[in-house]
């Protein structure tokens, strides 16, 4: 018998307490977690306190990687067919056609670069049909140093230079149109303010170049004074009054998208082996100014013979930079061999030049674009005789400096003298002593 009642547990009654139970407990947690995130942490002080907050990479984004392929820039000097009538029937093969390739076989294989850039001092075809061609001293020349040119590997060809008018407002638009329709770009003549105002931008792997050319001289050659607003862009080599507003021409080329600037310079005296000779010209004041306004590279044409160059460090928008000033490059195509002027003498050192390369790449973590490398190659035009006829060949002079042509089994023709053998060793000799050791030159 039992002495207390015992009232017997309904199993459905036990899930449903469990359930309840359960709910409880959860809607605790969520109140308690509610109170815990409405409650300021304490952070512990001391070098090894971590924040409690989630992780924020705002303040150390990952660096940009830039395009480091590097970009080639090569320059070579005056394109000058002086002599044309001796020069004429050497490349001649017919009363209107010449052919310039051949002048070029031994030089072609050194123009490799990315942007290859030459100064044509001359008019081109200024008569249609190759009608009137002349040298000295009023320029004409065949429409096929053009295709020369481009076959030799050019693709930028410079026409400010002080016989950009030798043929008038026809050589003008004329030596333009022979070289844009083979193909090859022109900068430093124009047909008109729009042309004139457009600037020439290149891009390389990247890097967009600007090119900008001048001249201190026109040789007083008739243009009318309309045109001459926006034929060619023209300067004082012999005071700083026009300094101000090339900077301002850089800064505007910039503002169209160009991150490397180059200025092509016709200017300097004839002859002379350093810039800053006679006339007051101040040539290395003018390249300063320039290169700390943030110009790149300064390329020097119209003395005839290669001047120095010179390598700068300067400060540009708060950012340590190279530049380099080439003062004259030289004759890069000539014939002056019958030039008589004191200054030349016997040396024929106007038939000397270089072929100047420079590599330049943007770096990867900055993008800033940079100066890799910088050197020069000393070339000269032999004039020689070939079956009975002026020839012409541009040489790398290092190459050819170091040979032992007695060991040779066939000489080069345009070394079948003892003469032409002593010269290019001198000419080796000459070109690096007065260009300096700012750069390094290179033989071929």
């Amino acid at each position: 018998m039992y002495t207390k009642f015992e009232k017997k547990k309904n199993p459905q009654s036990l899930v449903l307490m469990a359930i309840c139970v359960a709910a409880a407990a959860l809607i605790g947690l969520s109140v308690f977690k509610l109170l815990s995130d409405r409650t300021p942490k304490t952070v512990p002080t001391g070098g090894n306190a971590q924040s409690q907050s989630p992780k924020d990479n705002s303040e150390n984004p990952p660096k940009p990687q830039f395009d480091t392929t590097p970009v080639k820039i090569q320059m070579a000097g005056d394109v000058l067919l002086h002599a044309f009538t001796t020069l004429g029937p050497a490349t001649q093969v017919s009363s209107t056609v010449w052919d310039f390739t051949p002048c070029f076989q031994e030089i072609k294989p050194y123009i490799n670069g990315d942007l290859k850039l030459v100064n044509m001092e001359a008019p081109v075809d200024a008569n249609g049909n190759n009608q009137k061609v002349n040298g000295y001293p009023s320029f004409n020349a065949p429409s096929q140093i053009a295709d020369g040119l481009k076959f030799l590997g050019f693709n930028t060809i410079i026409t400010a230079n002080n016989h950009a008018f030798d043929q008038g407002w026809n050589g003008v638009v004329s030596t333009r149109n022979t070289f844009l329709n083979v193909g090859l770009d022109v900068v430093g003549t124009y047909e008109n303010q729009e042309q004139h105002d457009a600037y020439y931008i290149k891009e390389f792997n990247g890097i967009k170049i600007g090119v900008l050319a001048y001249s201190d001289s026109d040789n007083g050659t008739y243009m009318s004074a309309e045109r001459r607003k926006f034929v060619m862009k023209m300067f004082s080599s012999t005071s700083m009054d026009d300094v101000p507003r090339m900077i301002e021409d850089m800064k505007k080329c910039k503002e169209a998208g160009a991150e490397y600037i180059i200025y092509s310079l016709h200017w300097g005296d004839e002859y002379n082996d350093k810039p800053d000779v006679g006339g007051g010209r101040r040539q290395k004041d003018i390249a300063q100014a320039l290169v700390e306004a943030g110009a790149d590279i300064i390329m020097g044409n119209h003395a005839h013979t290669v001047h120095p160059i010179e390598k700068k460090t300067v400060t540009v928008d708060g950012k340590e930079k190279q530049a380099l000033v080439i003062y004259s490059l030289g004759n890069f195509f000539a014939d002056q061999m019958a030039l008589t002027d004191a200054r030349v003498g016997t040396t024929q050192k106007h038939q000397d030049s270089m072929l100047v390369s420079v590599t330049i790449a943007r770096d990867k973590d900055t993008g800033v674009i940079q100066m890799q490398n910088a050197e020069y190659m000393p070339t000269r035009t032999m004039v020689y005789q070939n079956n009975g006829k002026k020839a012409y060949q541009i040489i790398p002079i290092g190459k050819f400096a170091q040979m032992d042509f007695t060991q040779m089994a066939v000489v080069p023709a345009y070394f079948n003298t003892s003469d032409s053998i002593k010269r290019i060793k001198d000419a080796w000799e000459r070109v690096t002593s007065v260009v300096g050791d700012a750069i390094p030159a290179v033989r071929g």
